[in-house]
């Protein structure tokens, strides 16, 4: 069970890394002026640039992903 919980941690400090919420667009909201929508919009070519790099994997995604991949072939030839 240790396995699986470690698994699934290093899968969401992975995936939070990732940069998925990065391409939410900007509508112009009620009142606001052209050049203040344009100010405060999102850049394309930024956010294309955020989305497109490798996936990171940081010292506590592999550790945990390492650790819980041993647990689980421990448990599996426990069990077996």
């Amino acid at each position: 069970m240790i396995g699986l919980i470690l698994l699934c941690l290093a899968i969401a400090d992975i995936l939070l890394h990732a940069s998925l919420m990065s391409g939410w667009f900007q509508h112009q909201r009620k009142g606001e002026t052209n050049e203040e929508y344009q100010e405060r919009k999102i850049d394309v070519h930024e956010v294309a640039d955020r989305k497109n790099r490798p996936v990171h994997f940081d010292r506590f995604s592999v550790n945990s992903l390492v650790i819980s991949i041993w647990l689980i072939i421990c448990a599996v030839l426990v069990t077996g």
